[in-house]
């Protein structure tokens, strides 16, 4: 769950939910299960897909909670951004094709976004350059923190501020703390920082100010703020409003997956209405272990 806590669909439609021990999916909008079909494990629909454990084996169903992948694999881990060997071929599964690729074909389906920039040290300074361009700017940074081609994060003697790929400073450097989408699986698809100045956290995408707050960010998602009140955490959209109307002890940063006061994993669909994934307190597996760890925020 760790692994899908990241990719969720977008308060997706088809969800799974824990019933007697058992795993079923289940329509968010007329509340009525997709199939009779129960299963051992069940997770997230992450494309075209969601990964399933029946009579001890792993595969993938669709939508249609038909097999796309019919239940024969031991292990999960191909599943899991990782390459299994079948038949003698390296393969890895690919979510939106719904299908195992082969390595000589397959086309990795996490982005890896073209560096456009360099830094070079000198005299323990950073350089700022594009790849093509080897003319450095000014000044020179102390660090340079790299997350996309609108929000690159520069410190210089201890303060923080922003430039664009040009070099350009577009946000002052006279911050004294950040925060950045981290957590995501690939950092650099987003737009989203946070930066302190003063007793305020002013929230951007790019270079754009969207709103200030006191309130520090603990998590930066797609589109999503998670903020700790208390020993609680909500969250803000990108205008600054509260998203959730009850509290939860922990949120993922696709912002639909959280675990409620009851100690429940739930999956949130649009409207926000919870379905029990997991009851951690009834489930003797994960008991046994920090919910950080399995559910990493």
């Amino acid at each position: 769950m760790k692994h899908f806590s990241y990719e969720l669909s977008k308060y997706d439609s088809i969800v799974p939910i824990q019933r007697a021990g058992k795993y079923y999916f289940i329509n968010t909008v007329t509340k009525k299960l997709v199939s009779d079909e129960s299963f051992e494990e069940a997770y997230p629909f992450k494309g075209k897909c969601a990964l399933i454990k029946k009579d001890g084996k792993y595969g993938m169903v669709d939508k249609q909670i038909h097999y796309a992948v019919m239940p024969t694999f031991n292990s999960p881990n191909g599943f899991f951004g990782k390459v299994i060997k079948d038949d003698n071929h390296i393969k890895r599964f690919n979510y939106n094709k719904a299908r195992f690729d082969s390595t000589e074909t397959f086309v990795w389906e996490d982005p890896i976004a073209p560096p456009i920039y360099y830094t070079t040290a000198r005299n323990n300074k950073f350089y700022y350059g594009l790849r093509y361009n080897m003319t450095t700017s000014s000044p020179i940074y102390d660090t340079i923190f790299s997350f996309n081609t609108n929000s690159i994060i520069v410190e210089l003697s201890g303060k923080y501020g922003m430039i664009n790929y040009k070099g350009e400073v577009v946000v002052p450097i006279n911050n004294k703390d950040f925060v950045s989408p981290t957590m995501l699986p690939d950092a650099s698809s987003s737009a989203y920082i946070a930066l302190q100045k003063g007793l305020y956290w002013y929230y951007y995408k790019s270079n754009k100010l969207l709103f200030k707050n006191r309130l520090k960010p603990t998590v930066i998602g797609e589109d999503i703020f998670v903020y700790k009140i208390g020993n609680l955490y909500n969250y803000f959209n990108d205008s600054g409003v509260r998203v959730l109307s009850n509290n939860y002890k922990w949120i993922a940063a696709s912002g639909n997956l959280a675990i409620n006061k009851k100690n429940q994993v739930v999956i949130l669909n649009r409207k926000r209405e919870e379905f029990v994934y997991l009851d951690l307190d009834k489930n003797s597996i994960q008991k046994s272990y920090n919910y950080t760890g399995l559910f990493e925020p």
